[in-house]
């Protein structure tokens, strides 16, 4: 209902000035102390995080998709790595679970709505949670990325500290 909407209207887009670690460290908190799970949480802050100019609610679900996502698809008790590192123009958030890793012929459409990677298996989802962190990151001007990792899958999104002047 939201990708539907937010491509009827558009997201509502509300940016507000974000003091960064403790945003996105109380996004972490609630989603672990809501989602019941085994895994382990690592969470890490490099340079200073500072402030840039998001819309919490939008961010908040951004993050929250790309967490159970990193949940779901890693075996119990692995660990999911959030880092989140402050740079002079933007801000890194990376989001590194334990899982089956995305394959290399799905990495190019796993943005797109509805899409299912070949090895998800019986693991249930909509192929919307993708889609919507990519609108997300779209509405503030960033960027986001997909990795292998060694064993998983490294997701990287960054944001600039400041929108461009008609995003305000």
């Amino acid at each position: 209902l939201i990708i539907a909407r937010s491509q009827a209207v558009g997201l509502k887009f509300t940016p507000e000035p974000l003091d960064v670690e403790p945003f996105f460290r109380q996004v972490v908190q609630e989603f672990w102390e809501m989602y019941e799970t085994s895994h382990e949480l690592d969470f890490q802050l490099a340079g200073a995080a500072g402030s840039l100019m998001g819309d919490s609610r939008l961010l908040h679900r951004m993050l929250g998709n790309l967490l159970s996502n990193a949940v779901k698809y890693s075996p119990p008790d692995s660990t999911v790595h959030v880092l989140l590192t402050g740079e002079p123009e933007q801000v890194r958030l990376s989001v590194q679970d334990e899982g089956i890793g995305i394959l290399p012929e799905d990495r190019p459409h796993v943005f797109e709505m509805f899409f299912r990677a070949a090895n998800v298996g019986s693991v249930s989802g909509t192929g919307l949670g993708l889609s919507l962190v990519k609108e997300v990151v779209d509405l503030h001007s960033g960027q986001i990325d997909i990795q292998p990792a060694p064993q998983g899958t490294i997701f990287t999104v960054v944001l600039p500290r400041r929108l461009p002047a008609e995003k305000t």
